[in-house]
């Protein structure tokens, strides 16, 4: 008997304990969540509230977060990191500082951003930035403040037109920083080596390469697998060529997304034009990119060269192109769109805009707007007035209200 009453003591005290060490795990996890959480390497990530950044894989033709929801990409092209490493900043008061990167002024524009809709922002480096561990450690520090706020960087290598360095920057001997195919290769393996650690970086080889895809396809194949090669599982975005475009006249011209080939089904003659690149990734995150601007790109040489602003035109012509092809098959993202306002017919391009972001998105597509900047760039594309708390203009604000609707 006394036996009995010894062993209903240990179970009452053993099931106590384990009361009390539930209790204590769940009052522990409450209070993570709103501290930091450290990395393996290159420093911390944010996390704020539930806000904290997943990591991205890719799942069939979509993006998914770790907790397999579909994230479909929509942000801004930020200016300013082409031409310096810290980027360029407006800040709240409508002030503007270039090659000045201030923890305030740019988390102040992310949250501007996320108040937009966005969880991506672009940007365009060049690669003598990437090339020195000090310039890349901005990058580093951009992930670090994007996180808390839910937003992904994508970051992209591309020419400095300034330096001369042509479209292709594997070949450009004699610049000091890429002089052979394998410098650029290697570039990617040590970009891969710092950014690795932040789950919010994409890594996008490339901004609109032009080159024979015979050449061009060997030298990203080598780039994803030196990536991979450093335990990178980041997804790593590919482009080709300076967008689509489409001659609506009579034995037009046209350049789509055949280039991309690896099974997708381009079923329409128009689709094909040539060498395809079948590019493969171990970890199985690849997505596909391109650009789409209306001007220049969607005319008719029957109609003296004018720009087609007529909606089911432009449906069709995504169609013949093989956006939606691939789209089908990986994931796509339109990594630069813009409205032009300096185009004299500003009504049509608005309504061509946002009848091309609805269809994008509404196929599961990404977008990203070109580009987050003041008014008076002279390209006709900005979305910001320059005035106070990042206030919209009419291509901002019609961005915004697209993005917000695809939540």
């Amino acid at each position: 008997m006394e036996n009995l009453r010894v062993k209903r003591r240990r179970i009452v005290f053993f099931f106590a304990i384990l009361l009390l060490a539930s209790l204590l795990f769940i009052q522990l996890s409450y209070s993570l969540e709103s501290t930091i959480v450290t990395l393996s390497s290159s420093g911390t990530i944010g996390t704020s509230g539930n806000s904290s950044i997943m990591p991205l894989h890719v799942s069939g033709r979509y993006i998914e977060n770790s907790l397999g929801q579909i994230v479909t990409l929509k942000g801004f092209n930020k200016n300013g990191f082409e031409d310096y490493p810290q980027g360029s900043w407006q800040d709240a008061s409508g002030g503007y500082s270039y090659g000045i990167f201030n923890n305030a002024t740019v988390n102040a524009n992310l949250q501007a951003m996320k108040a937009d809709g966005v969880n991506l922002v672009r940007i365009s480096s060049d690669s003598m930035y990437a090339l020195n561990p000090t310039d890349l450690n901005y990058i580093a520090q951009l992930a670090q403040l994007a996180a808390p706020q839910g937003i992904y960087i994508s970051y992209c290598l591309r020419q400095n037109n300034a330096s001369g360095q042509p479209l292709v920057l594997y070949n450009d001997p004699g610049n000091g920083y890429i002089n052979s195919p394998r410098d650029f290769v290697n570039m990617w393996g040590n970009i891969s080596l710092t950014l690795k650690s932040y789950p919010n970086v994409i890594f996008e080889l490339q901004n609109e390469p032009e080159d024979y895809i015979h050449t061009l396809a060997p030298i990203f194949q080598s780039c994803i697998n030196n990536i991979r090669s450093t335990g990178a599982t980041n997804l790593i975005l590919i482009e080709f060529d300076a967008g689509i475009y489409y001659d609506f006249g009579p034995g037009g011209g046209n350049s789509g997304m055949s280039w991309v080939g690896a099974g997708v089904n381009f079923t329409n003659p128009n689709n094909f034009n040539g060498e395809q690149m079948n590019l493969n990734d171990s970890a199985g995150n690849l997505v596909y990119s391109t650009h789409v601007y209306l001007n220049g790109n969607f005319y008719s040489s029957a109609n003296g060269y004018a720009t087609d602003y007529n909606t089911t035109d432009f449906n069709y012509a995504c169609q013949q192109l093989g956006l939606f092809a691939v789209s089908a098959k990986y994931p796509l993202i339109i990594g630069e769109i813009g409205e032009n306002l300096n185009d004299g017919n500003t009504a049509a391009q608005l309504t061509w805009y946002k009848y091309a972001c609805n269809l994008f998105l509404s196929n599961g597509i990404g977008v990203v707007n070109w580009w987050w900047y003041p008014s008076g760039s002279g390209t006709g594309y900005d979305t910001l007035t320059g005035g106070p708390n990042f206030a919209l203009n009419s291509a901002g604000q019609a961005t915004s209200t697209i993005f917000l609707s695809y939540p």
